[in-house]
């Protein structure tokens, strides 16, 4: 078992177990144990593993390879080879076929590949998961601040990342807390969702305080009430577009002022288009059912400038989250949905109150 894949497992025990474990274990097995036990669960350092060959820049090709057989006798498997200097410096990495194919009398030094992706002990796991995935690598050489190599991450180790980031994101999107777990018990599940729909309900009231304002034109037209929930649905599906495109490319790519720019006119685009068809198909089934064209374009106003906004919100809101430092995928989906409610409401008992009446 890889010194990493027993760290997790004894992370998950009591300080107690723990401790019994590891002086019953070798005694350098349980060091190395130990000390990744002292690193953040989710950092570079709380994910590497310490099995590792690492050979100085000095060797020949004979004497390299000589040393990577002898390190690699208890390693499963190992992908590239990290070069490092007397004082264990990482100066580069070398693959086994480099190795292989060079000249007998060439030194280890010669065939590194000096431009190479490395990571901080601190580094969070996700940006780790990121790098892998950028550059394609199978491995990635972990190092202190003062570049001593430190141990590796696999890509194997980075897909079980990315399974718990992923499904971290998609508790987040459905605004469920991060702690629940999905084998919870119901006393769980409601202490984590309970204060996320509470501060919906606070939103939900601005909604409804924007029909109270229009109660006098509801009553003269009652036939509204069943477009008011058409607009706002048709919004909040929109933004809920919107805002799953966004925050799948924050979480991919940090965005320039000048992509976030892009960002946000696209989404006004599409919200223009959606809008104006979907409020056309609303304004012919108002003519032909209702025979009220005023009613049909007020419909249509209303379809098309709550999609515009919705898009606009789900594509702005969570690029200003993410700037003022707010995870997106946390508070994005309640404030897009006042917007759309409040807005769609506003629009459709706005231009009702001063064309219908």
């Amino acid at each position: 078992l890889d010194y990493d894949d027993a760290t997790d497992i004894i992370s998950q025990l009591s300080e107690d177990d723990q401790k019994e474990i590891l002086e019953e274990i070798d005694e350098e097995d349980a060091s190395h144990i130990r000390n990744l036990l002292n690193y953040p669960e989710d950092s570079a350092g709380g994910l590497m593993n310490t099995q590792i060959i690492r050979i100085n820049g000095k060797l020949t090709k004979k004497e390299a390879l000589d040393e990577v057989i002898r390190q690699s006798e208890e390693m499963e498997e190992f992908y590239t080879i990290n070069v490092v200097d007397d004082k264990n410096h990482l100066v580069g990495i070398v693959s086994l076929k480099d190795i292989i194919k060079a000249k007998n009398t060439i030194r280890i030094i010669e065939l590194i590949k000096a431009d190479f992706v490395y990571v901080k002990a601190e580094t969070d796991q996700e940006e780790v998961a990121k790098l892998i995935s950028q550059y394609n690598l199978t491995s990635i050489p972990v190092v202190d601040d003062n570049m001593h190599l430190l141990g590796r991450i696999t890509f194997d180790d980075v897909i079980d990342v990315m399974e718990e980031e992923n499904t971290e994101d998609i508790l987040k999107f459905s605004g469920v807390s991060e702690d629940e777990e999905l084998s919870g018990n119901w006393k769980e599940a409601v202490k984590s969702r309970l204060p996320w729909l509470i501060i919906n309900l606070g939103t939900a009231f601005l909604a409804v305080s924007v029909i109270r304002h229009f109660d006098d034109t509801i009553k003269q037209l009652g036939i509204l009430a069943g477009y008011m929930v058409m607009i706002a649905g048709m919004g909040g599906n929109a933004a809920t577009q919107a805002l799953a495109v966004t925050v799948r490319r924050i979480s991919l790519n940090d965005l320039t002022d000048n992509q976030a720019y892009r960002t946000v006119l696209k989404e006004f685009t599409v919200g223009l288009i959606n809008g104006a068809v979907n409020g056309f198909i609303v304004l012919l089934f108002a003519l032909f059912f209702d025979k009220n064209p005023m009613l049909g374009l007020v419909i249509f106003l209303a379809m098309t400038g709550n999609l515009i906004i919705a898009g606009v919100a789900g594509s702005s809101i969570p690029l200003i989250l993410k700037r003022i430092g707010i995870d997106p995928a946390i508070a994005s989906s309640i404030i897009i949905t006042t917007f759309t409610d409040v807005f769609g409401f506003l629009l459709l008992l706005g231009l009702a109150s001063k064309l219908l009446l």
